[in-house]
């Protein structure tokens, strides 16, 4: 019994550990010819209860595509705050969680829209779908998925999407758990692919994702929505 605590322990403290790491990502075209579009670096810091990350989507010629920091209960996985500037599209988001969720929207032509809307019981976005996977972990293997209110804040509202956890898969030689994400409306399914996610078999670290991305592809004179193969590194 005592061994069996002893490993207990030692795993939640490297699981604990490892779930924080700073990260690099490569973003290819999944409809493409594999050419790195963008990099993504992702710089994490822990103070008290709170998880502080911090993310560069950098292009080829290393000029910021989009910016994001955000603020998250690293115990619960709920988001504090969440501010984005998108220098694509020329658009910028405050987003602050308490009671309920209020966001500021800035669009190209500096109008300013701020809205408040009802905190669902699961909040997620790009800042915090990683962490909330992984603090869910259990019971998604047990439910095999849940619903979640996904954030769009250039949209200022939520929309639900379905998280399912489709088992232990293998990967190029490696044990991984994969998910998916799939937005629960008939209608908006058909245009939406649904994103695949690939964790290390400890839930420790996301390896893969394919599916859409916040950053778009230039083509011609105008940004295009972008599916993407994303790829996972991390610091030790």
């Amino acid at each position: 019994m005592k061994t069996l605590i002893l490993l207990a322990i030692l795993t939640s403290l490297n699981f604990a550990h490892a779930e924080f790491n700073s990260y690099t990502t490569t973003v290819t075209d999944l409809s493409g010819d594999k050419k790195v579009l963008f990099n993504i670096n992702a710089t994490k810091k822990i103070v008290g209860d709170n998880l502080f990350l911090d993310v560069l989507a950098l292009d080829q010629n290393q000029d910021i595509a989009i910016k994001e920091n955000a603020q998250i209960n690293k115990n619960t996985a709920d988001i504090v705050e969440y501010n984005i500037v998108n220098n694509q599209t020329l658009e910028t988001g405050e987003v602050l969680v308490k009671d309920k969720i209020t966001i500021k929207y800035t669009d190209a032509n500096n109008k300013i829209t701020t809205k408040e809307i009802l905190k669902p019981a699961r909040l997620v976005a790009p800042a915090n779908f990683e962490l909330w996977i992984i603090r869910n972990f259990e019971l998604l293997k047990k439910e095999k998925s849940l619903t979640v209110d996904f954030l769009i804040w250039d949209r200022l509202e939520t929309l639900k999407f379905k998280v399912s956890y489709l088992g232990e898969i293998d990967l190029k030689g490696e044990k991984t758990q994969l998910f998916k994400m799939n937005i629960d409306n008939f209608l908006l399914a058909t245009f939406i692919t649904p994103i695949k996610i690939w964790f290390k078999a400890d839930m420790s670290e996301i390896k893969l994702y394919k599916g859409r991305v916040a950053i778009r592809k230039k083509v011609n004179s105008k940004y295009e929505d972008l599916n993407a193969d994303v790829v996972y590194s991390y610091s030790k």
